[in-house]
């Protein structure tokens, strides 16, 4: 059996967060220097919930549908669920550009029953078993990692208390960590496409210093390459709660 043709998704080492942001942003935010802009690094923690999921298992003309996967996310357990952003707020300050990085976690349980509908080979069935019969360990504890490309808005600009909203667009670089039929993955793939949405509240502290609190949704949807010679497909819909600081690097008040 050929293992499927998939160039370009494995990645040999991890993702760096800050490096993406940096090069995305970085030449932006020096030309910003004196024009008006001002640029904002921030951090935060906080939890994620991803819904139940229909998997697709692939391997030749043999497909696997897993339906209504629920995953665990671990949030507060090593590695811990984080996040930082790069933003760059246009001249009047109603207005930016940002890069969000997230690195959340998702580990589908072995134990629990799923229904598994198999096709392509001989007749269809369709049974519900536990899914460790199909999948023996399926997470991504390493990182669900969520990079995207954004616009912010934002209400009140000037006022200690702000409301924003924003939406952007990115790639999901997950740590693929797999066992199917005694074969084992681990690796960073290039998983797929994602897309954000964001809306939260900005309160002034002092001088260059920000809380923020705000709620995420993230739909991403990726191609995952497995141990032995399958695809696996692993469609998300998360969402996201955070509780961060912003730290002016660049422009005044």
């Amino acid at each position: 059996m050929e293992r499927p043709a998939n160039p370009g998704r494995a990645c040999r080492v991890g993702p760096s967060a800050v490096g993406v942001a940096l090069t995305l942003l970085a030449p932006v935010a020096l030309s910003a220097q004196g024009a008006g802009p001002r640029v904002e690094i921030h951090a935060y923690g906080g939890r994620s919930w991803t819904q139940p999921s229909d998997l697709v298992l692939s391997s030749g003309p043999r497909r696997i549908e897993l339906r209504d996967v629920a995953w665990r996310e671990e949030p507060f357990q090593q590695p811990l669920y984080w996040g930082a952003r790069l933003l760059l707020w246009l001249p009047g300050g109603a207005w930016g550009a940002l890069v969000d990085f997230t690195h959340a976690k998702l580990t589908a349980t072995a134990s629990q029953p799923v229904r598994t509908v198999v096709r392509g080979e001989g007749a269809p069935l369709d049974l519900v078993q536990p899914l460790g019969e199909t999948i023996e360990r399926f997470r991504m504890t390493h990182g669900y990692n969520i990079v995207t490309l954004g616009g912010l808005g934002r209400f009140g600009n000037g006022r200690r208390v702000s409301p924003y909203v924003g939406l952007g667009g990115g790639v999901v670089i997950p740590h693929v960590e797999a066992l199917i039929q005694g074969a084992a993955t681990s690796r960073y793939q290039w998983g797929g496409f994602a897309a954000r949405a964001t809306a939260g509240l900005g309160i002034g502290v002092v001088g260059r210093l920000r809380l923020f609190c705000d709620y995420g949704v993230v739909l991403a949807r990726s191609e995952l390459v497995v141990e032995p010679t399958s695809t696996l497909e692993v469609p998300a819909l998360t969402h996201t709660l955070n509780l961060g600081l912003a730290v002016r690097l660049l422009g005044a008040d």
